[in-house]
């Protein structure tokens, strides 16, 4: 969820109810159409701040996106694992783009998760990013 693009905004990667949030971060850079950078932070395991840059470009009939999540130090323990998280989103938004949907056993594992949302830890809560001014 993004308020506007200008620099600055705040960005939140949230459950689709918004009573949980995963990401958050702030709007570094928008360049209409071809970028959108931001700063990251995971509520669940934080590490230090990272950045990540959407950048798209026209090819052929299709459009080639590349994401770039940079600033990563020794200081982080979740490299790895946001790494494949990265690729698990670019397939489904693949997926998305060129199907009009995600794969059957990627809806039933969200909707899983979802009733399961109870047990996930209080700092993943919206009312907690909030007072966290995130």
């Amino acid at each position: 969820m993004i308020g506007d693009l200008s620099p600055g905004s705040r960005v939140r990667y949230s459950s689709a109810n918004r009573k949980h949030v995963f990401v958050v971060g702030e709007v570094v850079e928008v360049t209409p159409p071809t970028r959108f950078v931001h700063t990251y932070i995971m509520t669940m395991d934080p590490d230090p701040e990272t950045t990540v840059a959407w950048d798209l470009a026209v090819e052929g009939n299709g459009c080639r996106v590349t994401l770039t999540h940079s600033g990563w130090t020794g200081e982080h323990r979740t490299a790895d694992k946001t790494a494949k998280g990265w690729t698990e989103i670019l397939g489904l938004l693949k997926s998305e783009v060129e199907t009009g949907s995600i794969p059957t056993k990627t809806r039933a594992t969200y909707r899983l998760m979802g009733l399961f949302s109870f047990a996930l830890p209080k700092r993943t809560t919206a009312k907690y990013a909030d007072e966290q001014g995130w």
